[in-house]
């Protein structure tokens, strides 16, 4: 009887470990997608005048790409001094010609 509890035990913690393993092999998927996400993203030149680098700075430029190839209006708000228009001309020299409308 003591051999089948201890094979038992031992049947549940190799069922654990190969559910941890699965687990891992998921993350690391994921972990290398995102990896390869970033790599592109930052070879990915910002337009002249931006130089930030951090991964929410680059989201936003991304968006900034997004938005410029559509006809959409964007508002842009924030203090004096950070960079609304600077963002905005980024904006604009992605965008096709027709859909450039600029106020200030």
């Amino acid at each position: 009887m003591k051999y089948s509890a201890h094979a038992v035990a031992r049947k549940r913690e190799q069922e654990k470990l190969l559910k941890a393993m699965a687990e891992i092999k998921i993350l690391k998927d994921r972990l290398e997608r995102e990896n390869a996400y970033l790599k592109d993203a930052a070879q990915i030149r910002p337009p002249q005048g931006i130089v930030g680098k951090s991964p929410r700075f680059l989201s936003v430029l991304d968006e900034i790409g997004q938005v410029a190839q559509t006809d959409s209006t964007v508002l842009l708000l924030g203090e004096t001094g950070t960079g609304k228009e600077v963002l905005a001309q980024a904006s604009m020299t992605r965008a096709p010609e027709a859909t450039v409308r600029w106020s200030r």
